[in-house]
């Protein structure tokens, strides 16, 4: 039998936190028994000691559709970790429930995503189209089964959770709210610098919905123009450069409808070795934003598709990663490339 972990807030794990992390919080994914080296050895010569499935821009009521078969992919990634005794999150990337995020919107997303083995499993940010209804209200109606939502759901959404072995944080994820107040003096950036500056794990996630750099329709303000120039994304510009001074490693978003990898790179997208690695993965089920393939693309852009859904999968070692994408029957595999690096000195 798999045992469960306890994916905790900053007070459980580390015992000088702020006041308003002293509640312990629980969400449920399959612990990893795996014995390994604390050494941060290369992906290839260890079995994971976690994996993350990622994707946003999710479902839409309707006929079944890609939705339906992304949440197909997450069903069978999850028997294959739970047969490994790994353990496995669901990271939906926001825009869970299109068109505005309603209580008859998050109906349908109940069918595809919100799967028991699925949703138990899911830790969850919203997007802005989550905000078009009663500021979010059944979202975080929704997932307030979830003890790590409900307990965040009051200072907005935003929370910290931990992938141990051997008893210690080797990474430490951020489910940060775009639509929370995240500029630089916000308490959600404040909360993020101080839970940094505090923590000891040696590999830092971070996940939100809008991108700070895409390829896509929105990142470049939505042109028609097949030669306009990419834009970044700014709401999330704060939070970014916070993660990047604190040695983070890499950043999940959606938004764009579409999929692109990228390598490391500073705020304003330049190439820096030491910078961030940053994902889109919109590719969850809505509609793919297929209409324009744009000339100019950011600098660091590694890989840039738009025509398969499907979901990103991390598999996280101690001191590294490695990523795929699993794409749905049907539609055109991906090959990513590079798909393996390893996490940021914090020193």
């Amino acid at each position: 039998m798999s045992k469960f972990f306890g994916m905790r807030r900053a007070k459980e794990v580390q015992r000088r936190r702020v006041a308003d992390r002293r509640q312990a919080l629980l969400s449920s994914v399959f612990l990893a028994t795996f014995m390994f080296s604390p050494a941060y050895a290369s992906a290839s010569d260890e079995p994971p000691i976690g994996i993350i499935l990622a994707a946003g821009d999710i479902s839409k009521c309707g006929p079944p559709g890609a939705d339906e078969k992304t949440a197909g992919i997450l069903v069978q990634e999850i028997a294959k970790a739970k047969s490994a005794n790994i353990q496995i999150a669901i990271l939906p990337l926001g825009d869970l429930a299109y068109d505005n995020g309603s209580e008859a919107d998050f109906k349908c997303y109940d069918k595809s995503w919100g799967q028991q083995d699925i949703y138990r499993l899911t830790l969850p940010v919203p997007g802005n189209h989550e905000y078009e209804t009663a500021n979010a209200k059944p979202f975080f109606h929704y997932f307030s089964k979830l003890p790590i939502v409900a307990a965040s759901t009051k200072r907005g959404g935003y929370y910290v959770v931990d992938v141990p072995a051997e008893g210690k944080a080797t990474w430490r994820i951020y489910a940060l709210n775009s639509y929370a107040g995240a500029g630089k003096s916000s308490p959600q950036i404040k909360w993020l610098a101080n839970d940094l500056s505090e923590s000891k794990a040696p590999c830092i996630l971070a996940f939100w919905h809008p991108f700070i750099f895409s390829s896509g329709h929105h990142g470049h303000a939505h042109s028609s123009n097949a030669d306009a120039p990419f834009v970044r994304g700014n709401s999330m510009v704060a939070a970014f450069q916070v993660l990047k001074d604190a040695g983070a490693t890499v950043v999940l978003s959606g938004h764009d409808h579409d999929f692109e990898q990228f390598g490391r790179h500073d705020v304003n997208g330049s190439p820096d070795s030491d910078g961030l690695r940053s994902f889109v993965v919109g590719t969850g089920g809505g509609p793919l934003y297929n209409n324009v393939l744009y000339a100019k693309r950011p600098p660091t852009s590694e890989v840039y598709r738009q025509d398969t859904h499907g979901v990103l999968k991390l598999e996280l070692y101690s001191g590294s990663y490695r990523w795929s994408f699993l794409q749905i029957d049907g539609d055109k595999p991906i090959t990513l490339s590079p798909n393996e690096d390893r996490c940021r000195s914090r020193s």
